[in-house]
């Protein structure tokens, strides 16, 4: 008994989905797995987090709080102009992040955290509305993030939503949680989770991890074919 269920976890283990995370504004891989550390080890066995860091190293200096707990170097997927309309970078980014899939994927789904989360959602859209063939993305969780608002990404937002599975992850005090509201309207069948923090990545217990973890067990199910495990073990 005790070897099959080592081997049942070996197998658990090497049918994980793979995730692509994407950091916010001015931080890195290494933030974000900080701050998704929680999050990672209580769904270690459903899914594997991969972090990378953006394209651009940060163009001036991350906020205060960044600089007070985390280290350099910071990076950027885009620098945006003071209305918040022109995204400069992005499509190097995109660019970036294909190469990595091609290198080192393939990946099953996408996180993103704030900025990190319209470049992903900015992706989806790509690939669901464009056809681009670079991204197989099946699942988006996003995490304080907001609706990008580039006039020149404007379509990938158009109608009818964007017809993938996904989870969002809403501070009721982040300064963004509108937008991060107005993200969410744009998936066809997004899981909503609002938590009292702000502009974070909550730890998730109780009904909340439940919940998280049922998606991702949803999701392994649809994307390998495997049997459903009961998220509440």
């Amino acid at each position: 008994a005790e070897y099959m269920g080592a081997v049942n976890r070996l197998v658990n283990m090497s049918s994980r989905l793979r995730v692509l995370c994407f950091h916010g504004w001015r931080t890195s891989a290494d933030i974000l797995k900080i701050q998704c550390r929680h999050i990672a080890k209580k769904v270690e066995d459903l899914a594997e987090l991969v972090f990378i860091n953006a394209a651009h190293p940060a163009s001036g200096p991350p906020t205060e709080d960044v600089a007070r707990f985390f280290d350099p170097p910071y990076y950027e997927w885009w620098t945006s102009n003071s209305d918040f309309t022109v995204y400069r970078g992005v499509d190097e980014s995109t660019e970036y992040v294909k190469n990595y899939i091609r290198d080192h994927g393939p990946f099953d789904g996408v996180l993103g955290f704030s900025q990190g989360g319209a470049l992903a959602s900015m992706l989806v859209g790509k690939q669901l509305k464009e056809s681009d063939s670079a991204f197989n993305f099946k699942f988006a969780i996003l995490i304080a993030t907001f609706r990008p608002r580039s006039l020149a990404h404007a379509a990938l937002f158009d109608a009818p939503k964007l017809d993938m599975p996904s989870f969002h992850i809403i501070g009721n005090k982040d300064p963004m949680a509108a937008g991060g509201q107005d993200l969410s309207d744009l998936y066809r069948d997004a899981i909503v989770h609002t938590w009292e923090g702000g502009h974070s990545v909550p730890a998730l217990d109780g009904d909340a991890l439940l919940k998280f973890r049922d998606f991702l067990t949803i999701q392994r199910s649809a994307t390998q074919g495997t049997a459903p495990l009961s998220a509440s073990l």
